[in-house]
């Protein structure tokens, strides 16, 4: 990711390990296996994390648009029951705050820019989030293997939300079969090498960025950049030099 005008890169061992303190945190707070957990953010290496660490304790992945208004969101949220929000930024705390007396069954609020002055029970910075699962990990009766291996090919790893055009917004599900059946197919025709990278600039929220740049990319261990934004695409593809990029006709 881009930071003052620097890439900075992160290991496969660093994001394991925040992997897990996501996936130890959700449990932590007593929420249970297959609640929905919602994500609303642009694209980043903590939306990837954060998306990995539900998987991993069992849970289901929500996404919402970064874009969308109160509304919107609101919606999304009541028809998931999502029982915590991973927020990017003070701009969408915001906006969650003002729905959390309407979304009957969100409880937590985590930011993850750790950019909140006012933590409490029920809102906190990722920072706080990450203590919390280190910390339970330490007496929890299972292990990070353990909650992995009691995930089972049916389960819904992910519901993401049509836009709505064609009337009320519905909750396509979509099993770890599902994702796992797109992604073999997609290894079975591209001829990916051992040292790929990946520029990721289409939404994370929308089904084929996260099948073909997040999961594929992540299952041939290749390196991914995340784009600044749509607007500076050009600018980042001659700074990172892709091998591979996922698209749509409009870009």
């Amino acid at each position: 990711y881009k930071k003052n005008n620097h890439w900075i890169g992160l290991n496969g061992k660093d994001i394991k390990i925040t992997v897990e303190d996501i996936s130890f945190g959700l449990r932590s707070l007593g929420i249970d296996k297959h609640s929905n957990i919602a994500i609303l953010s642009n694209n980043s290496p903590k939306w990837a994390m954060c998306d990995y660490g539900i998987i991993c304790s069992a849970m289901t992945t929500v996404t919402i648009y970064s874009t969308l208004i109160d509304k919107q969101i609101e919606f999304i949220l009541n028809d998931s029951a999502s029982k915590l929000i991973f927020v990017e930024n003070i701009e969408q705390l915001n906006k969650i705050q003002n729905l959390f007396s309407v979304c009957i069954n969100l409880e937590y609020i985590v930011i993850m820019d750790d950019s909140c002055d006012n933590e409490s029970d029920t809102i906190m910075n990722i920072s706080t989030f990450f203590d919390k699962g280190k910390s339970f990990s330490q007496n929890y009766h299972l292990s990070f293997a353990d909650m992995i291996s009691s995930i089972n090919e049916d389960d819904i790893l992910t519901l993401i939300y049509t836009s709505g055009t064609t009337g009320v917004p519905k909750g396509v599900m979509l099993t770890h079969k599902n994702l796992i059946s797109n992604i073999k197919a997609t290894l079975k025709i591209a001829p990916f090498n051992n040292n790929e990278t990946f520029l990721s600039f289409l939404p994370l929220s929308h089904v084929l960025e996260r099948m073909g740049g997040h999961f594929t990319g992540f299952a041939i261990g290749a390196k991914t950049y995340y784009a600044e934004s749509i607007e500076k695409v050009s600018d980042n593809l001659g700074e990172t030099n892709p091998t591979i990029v996922i698209s749509v006709p409009r870009l």
